[in-house]
């Protein structure tokens, strides 16, 4: 059993020798155990030719290198990948990164927009003429009889004429002016008067009279005034329309006593509810008057 166990030992290390002296420089030797389990084997791998990365093939069940590729790099043990600088894409670039593959052939309107650089095309009219136009719709005449829906208007609305309307309301009238009978008044002075139908103008006749007086001293004077306004009417408001004055002068060896017509007589025209009044300044007064309605 010794013995056995010897040679095994021995067979071990010559085999190690062996795999050892088969070696490269820098040669990897890992120990694998083999396939049934019963014993370790050495594994030799060579340098690859660049950056490798030490692993384990599930398919051949053995240590082996994977190499860096392009655009990896492997640097103070850091595996990154080597990025390119970033290119553009080029429309007109033929190769390179910038090249753009399987572009779509153009056609040239495709870049000038211009309808002349079209084929096929069918004729157009682009004259515009109205006449050339199909399909054109029935346009209105402009003719007002030719309009639909029409409102419609009473004969006035295109006559003017007054006897054109309906509903017109009758007239009141016919009104015709005229003055009534002269009608004796009795008036006294200092008080306001109105007309005798106070709904209608008036004229007012005054024929004033005085008595005065002419002795040796000398004579007295008769002035009377007519106001008119609206009520209440004093001798202190209104508007003065008429005066009388007469005056006696001289000197008399016998005292006369006289009773005079003063002026001649006026005729107030007096408004629609308007007030007339005779106001004496001096002397003493009979009035005699007439009224006549006007209107």
């Amino acid at each position: 059993m010794k013995k056995l166990a010897i040679h095994v030992i021995t067979l071990l290390l010559a085999v190690s020798a062996a795999t050892e002296a088969s070696a490269a420089a820098n040669s990897i030797i890992v120990t694998q155990r083999n396939s049934t389990d019963t014993a370790n084997q050495a594994r030799t791998l060579d340098n690859p030719a660049s950056d490798g990365i030490l692993i384990w093939s599930h398919a051949t069940k053995l240590p082996a290198y994977l190499t860096v590729g392009a655009g990896l790099v492997a640097s103070n043990g850091v595996l990154s990948a080597n990025i390119p600088a970033q290119v553009n894409p080029d429309w007109n670039a033929t190769s390179g990164a910038g090249q753009i593959l399987n572009k779509p052939l153009l056609k040239t309107v495709a870049m000038t927009g211009e309808a002349a650089d079209l084929t096929g095309l069918a004729p157009v009219a682009i004259t515009g003429a109205w006449a050339e136009l199909v399909g054109r719709p029935t346009l209105f005449s402009g003719a007002y009889a030719d309009l639909t829906g029409k409102p419609t208007f009473a004969p006035v609305a295109s006559t003017g004429d007054y006897n054109d309307l309906i509903n017109k309301p009758a007239p009141v009238g016919p009104y015709t002016f005229d003055y009534g009978l002269p009608t004796t008044r009795t008036v006294a002075v200092s008080t306001a008067y109105q007309a005798i139908n106070a709904t209608k103008a008036a004229i007012v006749t005054i024929s004033p009279s005085c008595s005065a007086s002419l002795n040796l001293a000398g004579g007295s004077t008769c002035s009377l005034q007519a106001r008119v306004g609206t009520a209440p009417l004093t001798c202190s408001s209104g508007t003065i329309v008429a005066t009388w004055t007469n005056g006696n002068t001289g000197a008399l060896t016998v005292g006369l006593a006289l009773n005079q017509t003063v002026g001649a007589p006026y005729g107030i025209n007096l408004p629609i509810g308007a007030s007339f009044i005779l106001c004496p300044v001096s002397g003493a007064f009979t009035i005699t008057a007439s009224e006549q309605t006007a209107g």
